[in-house]
């Protein structure tokens, strides 16, 4: 998200002495960035939610269909399923419920210029958090499954099952990084950017 349109607004605000029209602009401007990051953030969560969901489904109709088979005794299959199909559960019921957090939240803020200001860097900070403790609710939930499943199937799936555990790790730690690196590139510099603006409607407003 890029704010050089809202700082040419605020050039010509500050350069005029009757701004009306040009801070109406301004608002214009923040309330359709806002939207659009908002949109970004909802088809986002929209996926991954529809991922585990599906995820969740199908390991867990899976792991039923082997239960039934071995006439309902467990084995290290069905537990690495049904695992698996529960660290899915958890993250997909994890942002559903922080997301529907945050939009409750978002009700305390006012539709001022001020307001959609604030509401959009709560929003930016609260996926800062997110994906800087990605581990502990997206990666971490889903390591036990991993490793279950790896183990269950050591023998009837043809690739060394060292390799399958080497080629997942590489996966959380790309995911990780991705996701590190997603906050120092982009969401701490809209975060500074949107509070440097802010700063400077409040001191204009003196």
């Amino acid at each position: 998200m890029n704010f050089d349109d809202l700082q040419i607004v605020w050039n010509e605000v500050n350069s005029r002495p009757s701004y009306t029209i040009d801070e109406k602009a301004l608002h214009r401007i923040v309330v359709k960035r806002a939207r659009s990051f908002w949109k970004r953030i909802l088809f986002r969560d929209f996926v991954e939610i529809a991922v585990a969901s599906i995820l969740v489904i199908f390991l867990t109709a899976k792991g039923t269909q082997n239960l039934i088979q071995n006439e309902g005794l467990l084995n290290l299959l069905n537990i690495s399923l049904f695992t698996m199909a529960t660290g899915c559960a958890f993250v997909g019921a994890f942002m559903f419920v922080g997301r529907q957090r945050q939009k409750r939240h978002d009700r305390n803020f006012d539709d001022s210029i001020q307001g959609n200001l604030l509401k959009l860097i709560s929003n930016v900070r609260y996926q800062i958090r997110l994906l800087e403790n990605v581990f502990s609710w997206y990666l971490f939930p889903l390591i036990p499954g991993v490793i279950l499943v790896i183990v269950a199937t050591s023998e009837s799936n043809p690739f060394n099952p060292w390799l399958r555990g080497l080629f997942c790790l590489l996966c959380f730690i790309f995911v990780y990084w991705l996701n590190k690196t997603v906050v120092r590139i982009q969401l701490e510099p809209q975060e500074k950017e949107l509070e440097s603006l802010l700063s400077r409607l409040e001191k204009d407003d003196e």
